[in-house]
C-alpha cells in the first residue's frame, strides 16, 4: 500500500478522467498533505466506482470521499459503507454525518458506485415503504435492492482480495526478515554483553521462531484459501457479470446473495487474522529483536572505543 501523499490532489482529477488503479492510492482530506486514506479506483467489480479505507484515526464523510475522489455525489448511485449499502438518492441526509466504523465490523471498505443508475417508472414506484424497489432487468422484474447488496458485496470481495495479495507479500518479506535476524550472537557481542543480555537475546530469539511459525500457518492459510476458492469465485463472478450487471432475474436470489455475503465474510476474517498475526510478528518477534540487539551493539562500541 502506498503510504506516501502521492494523490493528494485527486480532488483536482475528474473521476471521469481516472484509469483504473493498480495499487491503493493515498489521499488527503484537506491541504495538510497527511494521508487520511487510501483509495482503488475502477477495481474489476465496480468498473465505474472507487473503493476507499480510511487511516487509523481519520475522520470522513461521504461527501469528503466523493471530493477527494473526484466524484460529485450527486452522480453517485449507489454507497457502500462498511459492507452496508445504500442507494445514492437515499443518502442525501448522510452526506455530512463522520464515518464511524462499527465495533466489531469486519467490512472497513466504503465503496462509491458512479453512474444514473437504472430509470424506474413512476408509475413502477412501490407505495408500501418497506417494499424494495423493483427494477425492469432484460428479463423481467428484479428486486433493485438485492441485486444492489450482491453488487456490494462482490466490491468488497475484490477489494479484499487485493488486500490479501498485498498482505501475502508483507508475510514472504517479513519471514525474511525474522530469518535473517534469527542468528548467534557475534565473538564480540557475546564478549562484551551481560547475561541478562543474552538471555533477552535467547528470549527474542523464541519471540521470533513463534512469529515465524505463526506467519507460516497465515502464509499456508492464504495459499490453501486461493486454491479451495477459485471455483467458488469463478462462480460468483460468472453471476455478478452475467445477471447482476445486467439485472437479469435468476433463481432463489436471496439464497445467491447469501452466497455472496458468506464469501465476502470469509475474506475479510481472513484478512483481519493475517493482519492481526503480521502486527503481532512485527511488535513481539522483528522489533524485539531489533531492540536488543541495538543494546548489545552501543555496549560493543563503547568497549572498542575505551
Amino acid at each position: 500500500m502506498n503510504t506516501h501523499n502521492e494523490s493528494s490532489d485527486s480532488a483536482l482529477v475528474p473521476f471521469a478522467l481516472r484509469p483504473a488503479s493498480t495499487d491503493w492510492e493515498a489521499f488527503a482530506l484537506d491541504g495538510s498533505g497527511t494521508c487520511h486514506g487510501w483509495a482503488w479506483f475502477r477495481p474489476p467489480a465496480a468498473p465505474q466506482g472507487v473503493v476507499c479505507r480510511l487511516a487509523d484515526g481519520a475522520v470522513a464523510t461521504l461527501r469528503g470521499l466523493a471530493m477527494v475522489t473526484g466524484i460529485d455525489p450527486a452522480m453517485v448511485s449507489m454507497w457502500g459503507v462498511f459492507g452496508t449499502p445504500c442507494a445514492g438518492p437515499s443518502a442525501v441526509g448522510m452526506l455530512d454525518q463522520p464515518l464511524v466504523l462499527p465495533h466489531g465490523a469486519v467490512d472497513t471498505n466504503i465503496t462509491i458506485h458512479v453512474g444514473a443508475g437504472t430509470a424506474v417508472p413512476v408509475g413502477m414506484v412501490p407505495m408500501v415503504m418497506n417494499q424494495p424497489p423493483m427494477t425492469v432487468g432484460v428479463g423481467g422484474m428484479v428486486d433493485e435492492g438485492v441485486y444492489t447488496a450482491i453488487a456490494a458485496h462482490w466490491a468488497a470481495i475484490q477489494a479484499a482480495t487485493v488486500k490479501l495479495e498485498m498482505l501475502r507479500k508483507q508475510i514472504d518479506d517479513l519471514m525474511m526478515q525474522l530469518s535473517s535476524l534469527n542468528r548467534d550472537l557475534t565473538y564480540d557481542e557475546v564478549g562484551h554483553s551481560t547475561r541478562q543480555d543474552r538471555d533477552a537475546w535467547d528470549d527474542a530469539r523464541r519471540w521470533m521462531r513463534n512469529a515465524s511459525t505463526q506467519l507460516s500457518r497465515c502464509q499456508k492459510a492464504c495459499d490453501v484459501g486461493d486454491t479451495q476458492s477459485v471455483g467458488k469465485r469463478e462462480w460468483l463472478q460468472n453471476i455478478h457479470d452475467n445477471y447482476i450487471v445486467t439485472r437479469q432475474p435468476i433463481d432463489n436470489i436471496q439464497g445467491v446473495a447469501s452466497e455472496f455475503e458468506y464469501f465476502r465474510k470469509l475474506l475479510i476474517n481472513l484478512e483481519s487474522q493475517v493482519s492481526g498475526t503480521l502486527s503481532g510478528a512485527s511488535t513481539d518477534g522483528l522489533n524485539r529483536g531489533r531492540r536488543v540487539l541495538a543494546e548489545i551493539a552501543t555496549k560493543v562500541r563503547r568497549a572498542k572505543s575505551r
